[in-house]
């Protein structure tokens, strides 16, 4: 279903993608995850070929390029952007993208509303050096609920090693919920690489062994650091509301940042290869409102 080729025309090389009519979102008759696995080797091959220096310059963005290509439903803008699908349950990171950690405290080992202590949140900015390596910023000091619970805190402090982490070329966030029993103290795990091809080996072999850490053997040139304990990491983008700059969480669909009496003057701009362009829809097709939000998106009304 996908694969490069030489144009007939000139030297330059095409990338063919699955027509819509044949890509599973909303297909019958075909395995989606067989065909995500198709892209994803894909992907990988690509990577090889734009390391042997077999394209023009792209800075290692040509994966990036294609899944921006790839079509999808509205609801699925997060696979186009961030290559996040919940079987893989990976977010790549790009710059200018934020990280919040919010742990919640308590007196014991049992967790309820009696033993409940309070809470806090740490939040880093993504950031990119002048060689595209992907780097991690804080971007205020750790804020605790009620403020006596700095005095106490020896958990919070531990997520400062974020700051700690080499730059690489590419950074993931593993959401261990989706494959983890309930009963480890894993939340997520921040996992880079300057290979994304090796970065997708690593992400499944995480993803493949409930017992697998940070700490297995064998990973050492991988730049790894787990979130342990009653913790939540999520991902906030930077979208425009009429003019106005706000962070919201991954996942944000129009219908949760735009009144709906407001949805018929409703426009959004999002970009593309570095340009903004409007997103053209139907006034009267309410599935709009199911937009995932993407960082840079510009909405006004």
């Amino acid at each position: 279903m996908f694969r490069v080729e030489r144009d007939s025309l000139d030297s330059d090389f095409r990338v063919v993608l699955a027509p819509p009519n044949r890509w599973p979102f909303g297909a019958i008759g075909i395995d989606e995850t067989d065909v995500i696995d198709q892209l994803y080797d894909f992907l990988a091959a690509v990577d090889l070929a734009e390391r042997a220096g077999c394209f023009k310059a792209t800075d290692g963005q040509a994966r990036d390029y294609i899944l921006e290509n790839v079509p999808t439903r509205p609801s699925d803008s997060l696979f186009n952007a961030y290559g996040y699908r919940i079987e893989r349950s990976g977010v790549n990171l790009k710059p200018n993208l934020r990280l919040k950690v919010e742990r919640a405290y308590f007196s014991s080992s049992e967790r309820s509303d009696k033993n409940y202590l309070g809470v806090s949140d740490a939040i880093f900015d993504v950031t990119s050096d002048t060689e595209s390596s992907l780097r991690f910023k804080q971007a205020q000091p750790i804020q605790y609920a009620p403020t006596t619970l700095a005095q106490t805190d020896r958990e919070g402090s531990r997520d400062l090693g974020i700051l700690d982490l080499k730059p690489q070329r590419h950074y993931r966030i593993l959401f261990y919920a989706h494959h983890i029993p309930t009963d480890q103290s894993f939340s997520a795990a921040l996992i880079g690489l300057n290979d994304s091809d090796r970065l997708d080996q690593f992400e499944h072999f995480m993803r493949a062994d409930a017992n697998a850490s940070c700490a297995s053997p064998n990973h050492d040139d991988v730049q790894c650091l787990e979130f342990r304990g009653f913790v939540t990491v999520s991902v906030q983008i930077p979208i425009e509301l009429n003019g106005q700059p706000k962070f919201v969480d991954w996942g944000t669909e129009v219908k949760n940042v735009v009144p709906i009496k407001f949805s018929e003057s409703l426009k959004i701009q999002r970009q593309f290869a570095n340009s903004y362009f409007d997103v053209t829809f139907e006034r009267s097709d309410p599935s709009i409102l199911d937009l995932a939000l993407v960082g840079g998106d510009r909405l006004s009304w």
